[in-house]
């Protein structure tokens, strides 16, 4: 902590005189509760070593505002909504708690409790913290348990295995999106659209042939396919919205909305996301669009986009969402959104752009043929001839991995390449067609 820490005896016999044992908490008592959890910035010192081989040191930070809790009033516990990465320095935390009564801590297994000041006090997390809030009259008291999740990443390998008799004709850049376990592939095929997919699914995968895709006043962006709510939806060149339903398995589309769009961007359990030329639009039933942004348009990805939405590791009805891709304004890396999603539109957040600062200059490089899946609990991204990076922090920082963990060496990926991951593989269509499959393991 900051400050020295007084022992609180005073705390137990506070306890002892309002007649509370432990197995007799007041948990209805309003007059003592926390009713919202923050963090200040968190600096991380990390070391490297340059090509010189001298030891460097410098300083990142995580943007406490970035960092978000849940709390469980009825389990009286605290949560980071998502894992921080595996690299932030947690023993020296400095929390804001908005409560009532008074406030003092202890780590988990300690008997005495301490005196907390919200703001000023640094707290080590790297093992749980209990926070006791207690009445002003002594007479009820609570405590929550608070955790910091950090993700732990080991450096497996990754195994790929040609899939003998799937080669794919294929002539131009390529998308790859995956419905109802299926995976779909849509190519540009000299300005008439086609797509193929998966008629079996497990640890082999056989194709349908080649289909031209039809239905659309103009040609289908194929670039812009979405899955959304069992369908998948594309743009045609006009910017009208259509879907195909898993019936129509990618090949006919209908209009599905009148609204004119310039991009489909991502889409999750509740939302699909588009961008109209001036704002970041939500709609829940195709029907109603509302602003989810309209900040830093300028840097929005553009077609394709790669998105993926999972859920939070402490409450299964808010999901992570995050946007991938590339943007004009950009130059020299590629650009990274991220929301949390719920159907409560109070829970329900804007969509953020993932700025590069001084503290965070961990970007995703400007990769050609770019192509990002999520595995392994963590984002993966390469593109042509590039190693792979991985994001375990939903697209804030990524780093380089090391050669264990790779491209298939004998797939073609000079050229344009389209992934999913499904049913624990990741699925690779190389420059070739070629289709390899990539499993991580010890």
């Amino acid at each position: 902590m900051k400050k020295s820490l007084i022992i609180l005896m005073g705390v137990l016999a506070l306890l002892a005189t309002s007649c509370l044992e432990d197995d007799e908490e007041d948990t209805t008592g309003k007059e003592c509760a926390i009713y919202s959890f923050s963090v200040a910035d968190i600096e991380s010192d990390y070391t490297t070593t340059t090509s010189a081989g001298k030891d460097t040191t410098y300083t990142r930070t995580i943007d406490g505002d970035e960092v978000f809790f849940n709390i469980d009033q009825v389990k009286h516990t605290i949560s980071s909504v998502d894992s921080l990465p595996s690299w932030v320095n947690i023993s020296r935390v400095v929390p804001s708690v908005s409560y009532s009564g008074s406030i003092y801590f202890r780590h988990v297994g300690d008997s005495l409790f301490y005196s907390f000041s919200s703001g000023k006090d640094s707290v080590d997390f790297t093992k749980p913290v209990e926070f006791m809030v207690v009445s002003t009259d002594a007479q009820s008291y609570k405590i929550y348990t608070a955790n910091i999740y950090k993700a732990t990443y080991s450096a497996d390998t990754l195994y790929w295995q040609q899939q003998s008799g799937s080669t794919l004709s294929l002539t131009d850049e390529r998308r790859a999106v995956v419905l109802d376990g299926q995976v779909y592939v849509f190519d540009n095929h000299g300005g008439k659209p086609t797509v193929t997919r998966t008629t079996s699914a497990g640890s082999s995968l056989a194709w349908s042939a080649a289909q031209a895709v039809s239905g659309t006043d103009a040609t289908l962006n194929y670039k812009s396919v979405t899955p959304w709510n069992g369908n998948l939806f594309a743009l045609d060149a006009n910017g009208t919205l259509y879907r195909s339903t898993a019936v129509q398995a990618g090949e006919s589309w209908t209009k599905a909305s009148d609204v004119t769009l310039q991009r489909l961007l991502a889409s999750d359990d509740c939302y699909l996301y588009a961008y109209d030329g001036t704002h970041l639009l939500q709609t829940a039933d195709l029907v109603s669009w509302t602003e989810a942004s309209s900040d830093n348009m300028d840097y929005l990805p553009e077609m394709p986009v790669f998105s993926a939405a999972y859920a939070t590791k402490t409450n299964q009805a808010l999901q992570n969402v995050v946007m991938v891709g590339q943007a004009s304004a950009v130059t020299d890396y590629s650009v990274a959104w991220y929301k949390i999603s719920a159907s409560d539109n109070e829970l329900n957040q804007p969509w953020s752009y993932i700025g590069i600062t001084d503290d965070n200059s961990f970007a995703l490089p400007l990769l050609q043929s770019l192509c990002v899946v999520r595995y392994d609990d963590a984002l993966l991204a390469w593109g042509n001839g590039s190693d792979i990076y991985r994001s375990d922090d939903n697209g804030i920082t990524w780093h380089q991995l090391d050669g264990s963990i790779a491209l298939p060496a004998a797939a073609n990926t000079s050229g344009a390449m389209t992934a999913v991951a499904l049913n624990g593989y990741i699925w690779l269509i190389d420059a070739d067609g070629k289709v390899w499959r990539g499993v991580m393991g010890n």
